[in-house]
C-alpha cells in the first residue's frame, strides 16, 4: 500500500472521529458548518478509492469537480459562521463586519483571479483538449482562488481581534487558530503547486493530507465542552489603562454602528 492511500486512511479515520465529537458536543453552529466540510472531505476520499478499486465505473475528475465545489461553498459559509461567532457579542461591529466581509471577498476573489489568469488561459487554451480536462484545470485554479480568499479575510478577521481585546470563548480561539493554520498552509502548497505545474512532486498531496490530519488531531485534543464557557482575550498585550480604554472606544464604536443599522 502506498504512502497517499495510508495517509488517506488516517486522515478519513480522524476525520470520522472529530465529526463524531463535534456533533456530540453539541457546540456553536460554526463547528456544523465544519463538520459539513470534513464530510465532503471523507465524501471525495472514499470516491477516490473507488475510483482506483472500479476505474472503469467511476470517473474521479467528475467527482472531485462536484466535491470541490460544494467544498467552496462549505468553506465561505463558514468564514461568516466564524465572523458570527467571534463577534457575537458585538452586534454593531457584526452588522458592519459582514458588509465589510462582502467587500473583502470581492476585492480577494479579483486579485486572486488576476494572478490565476495565465492558469486560466492554459487551461482553456486548447480547444481540442477534453472537456473534463480543462475543467479539472480550471477547479485547481479556483480551488486555490477561493482558498486564497478565505485566507484573506480570515486573517482580517484575526487581525481585528487580535488589536481590540474581544472576548470570546475558548473553544473559539483554538479553533480560530487551528483553522487558520491549516487554510494558510493549503494555501501554500497550492501556490507550490501552480509554479512547479507538471514538476510538482506527487508527495505533495500527501503533505497536504498529513497537514489536514494534524489539523483534525489538534481540534479533537483541543475542543472540550468546558471551553465553550471560559471566556478569553487574545491579542497584543495592552496595558491594563491601555486595554480598558480600547474596550470602551470599541463598545462605543458598536453602539454608534448598531444605531447606524437600526435607522437604515
Amino acid at each position: 500500500m502506498t504512502w497517499d492511500r495510508v495517509a488517506l486512511i488516517i486522515n478519513d479515520i480522524l476525520g470520522a472521529l472529530l465529526i463524531a465529537r463535534l456533533l456530540r458536543l453539541r457546540l456553536h453552529r460554526v463547528y456544523y458548518v465544519f463538520s459539513l466540510f470534513v464530510l465532503l472531505d471523507l465524501g471525495g476520499s472514499s470516491v477516490l478509492f473507488l475510483s482506483l478499486l472500479y476505474p472503469d465505473h467511476f470517473d474521479y475528475r467528475i467527482v472531485w469537480l462536484c466535491c470541490a465545489a460544494m467544498s467552496w461553498v462549505a468553506i465561505l459559509w463558514m468564514v461568516y459562521a466564524l465572523l458570527g461567532a467571534m463577534l457575537a457579542t458585538l452586534p454593531g461591529v457584526l452588522t458592519f463586519g459582514r458588509k465589510l466581509l462582502n467587500m473583502t471577498f470581492l476585492c480577494a476573489i479579483i486579485i486572486a483571479i488576476l494572478t490565476a489568469k495565465p492558469d486560466l488561459n492554459a487551461a482553456q487554451i486548447s480547444t481540442s483538449a477534453p472537456f473534463l480536462y480543462s475543467a479539472v484545470n480550471v477547479g485547481f485554479v479556483l480551488d486555490r482562488v477561493i482558498a486564497t480568499t478565505a485566507l484573506t479575510v480570515l486573517l482580517c478577521i484575526l487581525g481585528f481581534v487580535v488589536w481590540f481585546p474581544v472576548q470570546m470563548p475558548k473553544n473559539l480561539v483554538l479553533f480560530s487558530f487551528g483553522f487558520i493554520t491549516y487554510f494558510g498552509s493549503r494555501t501554500v502548497l497550492l501556490l507550490i503547486h501552480d509554479f512547479l505545474g507538471t514538476k510538482t512532486p506527487a508527495s505533495l498531496s500527501v503533505i497536504d493530507t498529513c497537514l489536514l490530519s494534524l489539523c483534525f488531531v489538534y481540534l479533537i485534543l483541543t475542543i472540550m465542552p468546558q471551553g465553550e464557557t471560559i471566556p478569553i482575550r487574545i491579542g497584543h498585550r495592552w496595558e491594563v489603562n491601555q486595554q480598558k480604554l480600547l474596550i470602551e472606544r470599541l463598545e462605543a464604536m458598536n453602539s454608534t454602528l448598531l444605531q447606524d443599522a437600526r435607522r437604515l
